[in-house]
This record gives C-alpha cells, sequence and structure tokens, in this order.
C-alpha cells in the first residue's frame, strides 16, 4: 500500500512539473524572441557606426569616450586600487558583447538573469549617455514583466493542475465512500443498523 500511495505522488509531482513546463514554454519562446530582437537592435546600435565596445579606444580613453579622460584606465597588472574609476575594472568579455547577435543574445540573457553583469553597459554609457535607455528598456520590459510572468505562469498552471487533482480525488472518495455505504446497507433502505 506504501508503495502504491508514494508511486501516486511521485506521478502527481512528475505531471506537475511537465505540465508547468509545457506551459512555460511558449512564454520562454517570446522572451527568447524578445532577447533576439533586442540583441539585433544592440549590435546595430553599437557596431554600426563606430565599435563602442573596441577594447583599445576604451582603456586609453580615446573617442568616442568622453567621459573618459585619456590613458585612464591602463590595464591593470595587480588587483585594482581604491581609486581606480570603477568602469577600467570591465573584463575582456564585456568588449565582445555585441560582436554577434548570439553573443549580444548571451549578453543580455545574463543581464535579464539579474546575475549582476552590469559591465555591458558601461562601454555605450560612456560613450553617449541615450545608449543608456537601450537597457534601461531592455530591464524594465524583460525583467519586471516577462520573467514575472514566467513566476505567474508556472504558479497559476501549477494551481490549475493541483485544483484538477484534488477534485478527481474528491471524486474518487465520494465514489468509494459510496460503494462502502452500499456494503454496510443490507436492506437497501439507506438506514444503517448495527
Amino acid at each position: 500500500m506504501m508503495v502504491i500511495i508514494s508511486f501516486y505522488i511521485v506521478r502527481q509531482n512528475y505531471t506537475f512539473g511537465l505540465m508547468c513546463i509545457i506551459k512555460a514554454g511558449e512564454l520562454a519562446i517570446l522572451t527568447l524572441i524578445f532577447i533576439l530582437v533586442f540583441s539585433r537592435i544592440g549590435v546595430h546600435l553599437f557596431t554600426w557606426n563606430e565599435n563602442l565596445y573596441d577594447q583599445t579606444s576604451f582603456l586609453h580613453g580615446t573617442a568616442p569616450y568622453i567621459e573618459l579622460e585619456p590613458d585612464q584606465c591602463q590595464l591593470q597588472e595587480s588587483t585594482p586600487d581604491f581609486y581606480t574609476p570603477k568602469a577600467c575594472w570591465l573584463p575582456e568579455e564585456t568588449f565582445e558583447s555585441f560582436d554577434s547577435i548570439m553573443d549580444g543574445a548571451l549578453a543580455l540573457f545574463v543581464l535579464i538573469s539579474s546575475e549582476n553583469y552590469p559591465a555591458i553597459m558601461y562601454p555605450p554609457r560612456y560613450a553617449y549617455y541615450s545608449y543608456q535607455w537601450f537597457f534601461i528598456v531592455f530591464l524594465i520590459f524583460g525583467h519586471f514583466f516577462f520573467l514575472n510572468m514566467f513566476v505567474a505562469l508556472v504558479y497559476e498552471s501549477y494551481r490549475g493542475i493541483w485544483v484538477s487533482f484534488i477534485v478527481k480525488e474528491r471524486q474518487m472518495e465520494e465514489k468509494n465512500l459510496t460503494r462502502a455505504w452500499q456494503c454496510l446497507d443490507e436492506k437497501g433502505d439507506r438506514k444503517y443498523t448495527s
């Protein structure tokens, strides 16, 4: 009996998980399309006229980086000290963020997952302030809209499946109680006599 109960629970949990994944798949595809569209826009914005992710220009403070003083950021041989600007601590992968649509999609996916990867925002921000709106719009729509809808969809589908299981269990219980009552009701008058 215990094996049957635990198998039923395992089957129930497996069904919950599978149905949640299926229902969340549509939103995941929509989020992927959203990321790919913004990746294409980012590749166009940041590499079209001048490559804003050029590591040499960024480190030496040459155009288009108007915020950085010339040679302010040098390659650090050791750990950066307190006086080194935060923008100079960028990892090398940052400068490959929008080389292609797939690199941009990966960088934006990491950004939308809230893994604290703001380094991809520094080169465009230090070139032109208006480019920071690309990331602000992306984060507002991506993080606050798509990810919250994803969590809500998983919760709603889990709740719906849970309710259907509860209804099914109650129907089985009512059917079994009716059968048990019929076994106890020997005369068929719907009265229990001891």
